[in-house]
């Protein structure tokens, strides 16, 4: 009796470690017949960014043709430099000059006068004072027709003619001067057109006869003028 209430004890021994009751944990209990809160919405997931574009391709260039090489120009000799060309001296003007019987000899003193010339200017009135006085003498009063046949001589002797004596070739053509006539008054300033207009030069015109050059005194021999004759 005693070995069977032995092993009975020993089963229930065993039993009862085998069924040992679970001790809940106190939190739980403290949570029992309370309502379970609703689980939180997860949050809304943020819209997904549309995906960017891709940029758009550039177009393709055309192939570009070949460019064809240039032969390399020649080298051209350096040229030589040429020497300073020497500067040519400014020429003055030629003096216009005239002989002295286009001259009528009026620039000539008595002592430079030969025996013929001397011989032809007492024909017309003249000695040594009165050549030397350049006045105004008796044959000046007369036209070239008025002349006696010495005058004229003598005064053709000395380089006058009838267009010097009378009128100082006034109204001639231009190209029916004499050469000597017409270089005269074109030293003066005259052009064939002035001269047809017996238009003076302005320069010429209002000077007073000392105001002259030798050489513009010389043209207005030519021409037939004395001093007493322009003043």
């Amino acid at each position: 009796m005693k070995l069977l209430e032995t092993v009975i004890d020993t089963c229930c021994a065993g039993s009862t470690t085998d069924t040992a009751p679970v001790k809940e944990n106190p939190e739980d209990e403290k949570d029992t017949g309370k309502e379970e809160s609703p689980p939180e919405a997860a949050p809304e997931a943020a819209p997904e960014a549309a995906p960017e574009a891709a940029p758009e391709a550039a177009p393709e260039k055309p192939a570009e043709e070949p460019v064809e090489e240039k032969p390399a120009e020649e080298e051209k000799p350096a040229e030589e430099e040429k020497p300073a060309e020497e500067e040519k001296p400014v020429e003055e003007p030629t003096p216009v000059s005239f002989s002295d019987k286009e001259t009528k000899f009026e620039s000539k003193t008595w002592a430079d006068l030969s025996d013929d010339i001397k011989e032809a200017v007492t024909k017309i009135g003249y000695d040594e004072e009165s050549w030397h006085e350049d006045g105004w003498k008796d044959v000046d009063n007369k036209n070239w027709d008025d002349l006696t046949e010495e005058e004229k001589s003598g005064a053709e002797t000395l380089g006058w003619d009838k267009d010097a004596w009378d009128t100082k070739y006034k109204g001639k053509e231009f190209s029916d001067l004499p050469d000597a006539v017409k270089k005269a008054v074109e030293s003066l300033g005259f052009t064939e057109e002035t001269w047809k207009d017996e238009a003076w030069p302005h320069e010429v015109e209002h000077k007073g006869w000392m105001e002259f050059s030798a050489e513009e005194k010389s043209a207005l021999y030519v021409i037939g003028y004395t001093k007493w004759k322009w003043d």
